[in-house]
């Protein structure tokens, strides 16, 4: 790359990290194509990284993250037959925390996932409803499906989650509607933005990789991987660079922070990663993929946080076992109910 553009990307990276949605407006057809390019340099970059990542750093790294610390709670304390599990499912994610833009290319967990593609709806028999011009995908508790839509662009569906698309894009924009959560891998159109609508939320893109999670009663989020998106909500919009996460509040503000991707989107890859996470979530998100109820009476419990990593492709006995290892939690299922204390 000549110094020219160096100096081009570097000016086009510092109007766009200032969050201005005029910034994005204002690009050039070919400042738009030099966007795309980048993200397939970006995981060129990160496959050469791969190569010569440093394994035990990555696990020193790791451990430290999951000592016990004032007010929180690491995961220790495991029955023996499952520290050999927990393991395993810790050294997935030290692998998923170095190459989380690369998990999209090959899912790790591509077998466990129903595919449909729009031109066979039948490929997905039970789980999805059409009209004269659009059709809406569903998943159950337990359930994560892959789409691809008219346009090439692919789509893993997370549990009860429900996507709506077009038979085919027509007009200026691809717009779809999501109510639940779900990874995007946007086919690459710089003349027709994708725009997926969540819940009050418009994220527009033009070709990237990202999360939306917009769960009925919980906080929706936007979180990017790769490229960049501009997320627009009641009282403004807001362009987000790779590892940003777009929060809305219920004022219609856009809370940004920068996060993790691996805990928004190892649930496409069966590793599931709590960091610093409230028992409330991971009881919350437990009992939408097992289908179970969840109960417990402390609400100063529920508010306190925890490291927890587990596989969901995984009885939920499992799951429960390592839960049940932290300090004090006792941990009871029965009758298709976790209850904890």
């Amino acid at each position: 790359m000549n110094e020219t553009n160096e100096k081009h990307i570097e000016d086009l990276m510092e109007r766009l990290s200032h969050g201005d949605a005029a910034a994005l407006e204002a690009l050039t057809p070919e400042e738009r194509e030099l966007l795309a390019d980048m993200g397939d340099a970006e995981e060129a970059v990160i496959r050469k990284a791969m190569a010569a990542a440093d394994v035990d750093a990555e696990w020193q790294s790791f451990r430290r993250r999951i000592e016990p610390r004032p007010e929180r709670h690491a995961i220790f304390g495991l029955p023996r037959r499952n520290i050999m599990r927990w393991v395993a499912a810790a050294a997935a994610v030290i692998v998923v925390a170095v190459t989380a833009t690369l998990w999209f290319t090959h899912p790790a967990s591509e077998g466990q996932i129903a595919e449909a593609q729009h031109e066979s709806p039948s490929a997905a028999q039970g789980h999805e409803t059409a009209s004269a011009d659009r059709i809406t995908a569903h998943t159950t508790p337990r359930e994560s499906r892959k789409l691809t839509l008219p346009d090439g662009t692919e789509v893993w569906l997370n549990a009860e989650s429900t996507l709506s698309y077009p038979k085919a894009f027509a007009g200026q924009q691809r717009e779809v509607e999501l109510q639940g959560e779900a990874y995007f891998k946007v086919t690459h159109d710089a003349s027709h933005p994708f725009v997926i609508h969540a819940n009050g939320l418009a994220t527009k893109v033009l070709g990237t990789e990202f999360n939306v999670r917009s769960y009925k009663g919980t906080a929706t989020h936007v979180t990017l991987v790769k490229g960049s998106v501009e997320v627009t909500a009641a009282a403004g919009k807001r362009i987000l660079t790779p590892g940003q996460d777009a929060m809305a509040n219920a004022d219609g503000s856009l809370e940004v922070s920068t996060v993790k991707t691996a805990n928004y989107t190892g649930w496409t890859t069966g590793e599931i990663y709590f960091d610093d996470a409230t028992l409330r979530e991971i009881l919350r998100y437990m009992a939408s993929w097992y289908g179970v109820n969840t109960v417990c009476g402390s609400e100063t419990l529920l508010d306190r946080h925890f490291h927890f990593v587990f596989n969901r492709n995984e009885p939920i006995e499992d799951a429960l076992t390592i839960l049940g290892g932290m300090t004090d939690l006792k941990v009871d299922y029965a009758e298709q109910t976790v209850t904890v204390e």
